[in-house]
């Protein structure tokens, strides 16, 4: 009986201990996880475990394997790109231990819908950046003395003891969703598109303007210098209203956008001046990586696409509103006016690093006092012009949080320092610091730098406009803005970098690890201008990277979808670059490999495999032909003629012509001849049948619609 009794004790501590067993290898604690987003753009669950000590072997969300990859050497962190939502989490460690965790919150701070397509990042993000002589060419080498010319890992040797505060998870509640609190452009009877008529409408029931009607007799273009130029125009009376056409093909005068004086000339009353706009379509405001990451506090760079201006020509900006308040410039003082004087009398700048914004060729930088109206969330940007329709973005900023240890490293200066004393305060140009700028010269130091590391005033005294608007405000200059004063000790490079390194050194930031390597490299990345992103080892398909930020923000903001890189690569929107480059450097931890040339940016490129995929979206020039029409008219069941003024353009694949806004016909190879030599284009006599005006739309075989406006008489 005793040993009966006995063998069941033993049973029971044996049983007990294994149940004892089960217990500790499984674990409902709260593992540390968040969702961060890495440049603006790619957004990460990120798993640290890292308290474990053991490698993370599995993760399970929902019930369901799910692949990751690791952020740390050890696997003890791991990263996978947004999904949509999820509920639990659960992973298995090497030692076997079993973590579950309820993640529903983390979730339900970012709650964006998805695409049906499996998410993925881009493999390589290639940019410009202005560095060193002496960084560029320190070439980064392994244990043996072999340069390094392709990066091998994208993961970081963590010191896990070393973990400070972390920043906090990005998140979209607590936002203040607004609609657009900036003014809103509304029709307007001197506004007109540009390419297309000018019209004029009279009220014929009133005695006034039908006697102004009747008595019209010319319309001229009136320039600054006074000088006149008479103008193309009909007269047609429309049941009680009078119209007054100035024909675009017919006035050359006016055949460009913005502001135009016109003069109306009559019989027997006095002439009247009025004003018109010929406005092209808006440009598009697209977000630059120039800025580095989106956040609150930094100076904000877009660009305008389709944008353009010439001095001394009012289709330039005219105003800019943020978030409701417009942002005032002062006019600069001409360079042959006293700065002294002028500004005894009026608010005037003596160059454009005092105005919150400006603008240099497609490039819109808001800075100085115009930073203060940008927030946390959501933010509204209006854009007005003399010859553009206005426009208009929305997208989100995040809160600037820095860890208590870098806060001193990455302070934002003053806004009342010198433009290129705060380029050397910024994270964008310690770039330099890869490696440590103790190889300057004597004189450099002596003479650009006092004691105190303040700039000598006799190097600073003379500021160019453009670079002193380009590294303006409280900000992250422009890459390159400010290092070129250097003269021969800076240099311009193509920097590769592995977006899977990038994220992982973000994601450690963010975590609040401590690691030098990784820092070093977000110092290069954020120094480097983005240029276009390529993955699945293809270096022919180019994608431009601003054009993908703007993409993923306006759906995020807009639509609350998160899009992947994978999504805006199968796009059909997708906007590429024939751009390439000689020679590129992969950057490394804390210094830049060995040179690549002619885009063999992954180790089984060539050169026959690298050379890109031809542009679809070629813009080509197409102008309504004057010869033949003395009046650049055409008559019904005439031939109409086209010029195609941009050499070597593709094929064309069919013209659909278009009469008062409705459909009217499609034009294909049998209904046109087209002499692509000569650049030369005419529809069919008899196919034409009604006057009026019309619209012809040409389709090309590789490139964009072109748009032409014509006007057909009787």
């Amino acid at each position: 009986m005793k040993r009966a009794i006995s063998i069941l004790v033993t049973m029971a501590i044996v049983i007990a201990s294994v149940f004892s067993a089960d217990l500790s290898a499984y674990d409902r604690s709260m593992l540390d996880t968040k969702i961060i987003t890495v440049a603006d753009t790619v957004s990460y669950l990120v798993v640290d475990a890292s308290k474990y000590n053991s490698k993370i072997k599995d993760m399970f969300l929902d019930g369901r394997r799910v692949d990751y990859t690791f952020v740390d050497s050890s696997g003890r962190i791991a990263k996978k790109e947004y999904d949509g939502a999820h509920s639990s989490l659960k992973i298995i460690l090497q030692n076997g231990r079993t973590i579950e965790s309820d993640v529903s919150g983390v979730y339900k701070a970012f709650p964006y819908r998805i695409s049906n397509m499996k998410a993925a990042s881009p493999d390589v993000v290639i940019g410009h950046a202005i560095m060193a002589v002496w960084d560029y060419h320190s070439v980064a080498k392994d244990e043996n003395g072999n340069e390094l010319v392709y990066p091998d890992k994208t993961t970081f040797d963590v010191n896990y003891s070393k973990k400070q505060e972390a920043i906090s998870q990005d998140s979209n509640l607590e936002e203040e969703i607004l609609e657009n609190p900036n003014p809103t452009e509304m029709p307007s009877s001197n506004v007109f598109d540009y390419g297309k008529n000018a019209v004029f409408e009279y009220d014929l029931k009133n005695d006034i303007q039908k006697n102004k009607f009747d008595k019209l007799k010319k319309l001229v273009k009136v320039y600054t210098n006074k000088q006149e130029a008479n103008l193309k125009i009909t007269k047609v009376r429309n049941g009680n209203k009078g119209l007054v056409k100035i024909l675009y093909n017919a006035s050359r005068p006016i055949q460009k956008n913005g502001k135009h004086i016109i003069k109306h000339y009559y019989n027997g009353i006095d002439a009247e001046i009025n004003t018109i706009f010929y406005k092209d379509k808006s440009p598009e405001i697209v977000l630059t990586a120039d800025s580095g990451e989106y956040v609150t506090g930094k100076s904000i760079i877009f660009n305008l696409k389709g944008f353009s201006y010439l001095f001394q020509q009012d289709t330039g900006v005219q105003a800019v509103y943020l978030n409701g308040h417009r942002l005032t410039r002062k006019r600069v003082v001409n360079p042959d006016e006293n700065y002294s004087e002028a500004v005894k009398h009026e608010a005037v700048a003596e160059n454009e690093s005092e105005n919150p914004w400006h603008v240099v060729g497609e490039t819109l930088r808001v800075k100085n006092d115009g930073i203060k109206y940008l927030k946390k969330g959501i933010n509204y940007i209006t854009v007005q012009y003399d010859g553009f329709h206005d426009s208009n973005l929305k997208f989100k900023l995040n809160s600037n949080n820095v860890r208590p240890s870098l806060k001193n490293y990455r302070k934002v200066p003053s806004t009342s320092d010198t433009p290129r004393i705060r380029a050397l305060n910024s994270r964008k140009m310690r770039l330099s610091n890869i490696v440590k700028i103790n190889k300057a010269s004597d004189f450099i130091a002596k003479n650009i730098f006092g004691a105190n590391g303040v700039k000598a005033n006799r190097f600073i005294k003379k500021v160019d406009t453009v670079s002193a608007a380009t590294s303006g405000g409280s900000s992250v200059p422009s890459v390159g803005s400010d290092s070129s004063g250097g003269g021969s000790v800076s240099i311009g490079s193509k920097l590769a970098f592995k977006f899977d390194a990038v994220a992982n050194a973000a994601i450690l930031e963010k975590l609040g690890y401590d690691v030098e390597g990784a820092k070093k490299l977000l110092d290069a990345w954020e120094g480097t201008s983005k240029e276009i992103a390529l993955m699945n080892d293809n270096t022919r398909k180019r994608v431009v990277w601003d054009r993908y930020l703007t993409y993923v923000q306006n759906n995020k903001v807009n639509n609350n979808i998160y899009k992947s890189f994978l999504d805006y690569y199968n796009d059909s929107s997708v906007e590429l670059t024939q751009n390439g480059y000689n020679v590129v450097k992969y950057v490394f931890d804390g210094k830049f490999g060995a040179p690549i040339y002619g885009m063999k940016i992954f180790k089984n490129s060539s050169e026959e495999n690298s050379k890109p995929i031809p542009l679809r979206n070629k813009r080509i020039d197409v102008r309504f032909r004057s010869e033949g029409y003395s009046d650049m008219l055409m008559n019904v069941n005439e031939e109409a003629k086209f010029d195609i003024l941009t050499f070597n353009s593709p094929e064309v694949i069919s013209v659909d012509i278009i009469k008062d806004d409705k459909y009217a016909l499609s034009v294909d190879k049998s209904g046109y001849k087209y002499y692509k030599a000569l650049g030369m284009l005419s529809i069919n006599q008899g196919m034409i049948k009604e006057p009026g005006d019309y619209t012809a739309v040409f389709h090309f075989d590789g490139a964009s619609d072109a748009i032409v406006y014509f006007t057909v008489a009787d």
